[in-house]
């Protein structure tokens, strides 16, 4: 997999002026958290801004479609 990376590398630094500044903790305002198996992403500026603009410190909390924490289960993919 690591060959397929550094290939893929290469032919865009070919194409493209590129700066390899290694491995992604942030990403356009999205903050990355990698684990074993899976990848979060999480945007907590935003969050934070929409607190701060709308006082949302000391709003009830409000129940989801989703159980707050609560992951995605993995669906197959089908070309």
């Amino acid at each position: 997999m690591n060959s397929d990376v550094e290939e893929s590398q290469k032919d865009m630094n070919q194409l493209f002026e590129c700066d390899d500044i290694g491995s992604r903790e942030e990403y356009v305002g999205c903050k990355i958290d990698k684990e074993e198996e899976s990848i979060k992403f999480t945007q907590p500026v935003m969050l934070q801004s929409f607190k701060d603009e709308f006082d949302l410190e000391n709003q009830r909390e409000t129940s989801t479609p989703a159980e707050p924490g609560s992951t995605l289960p993995k669906v197959p993919f089908r070309v």
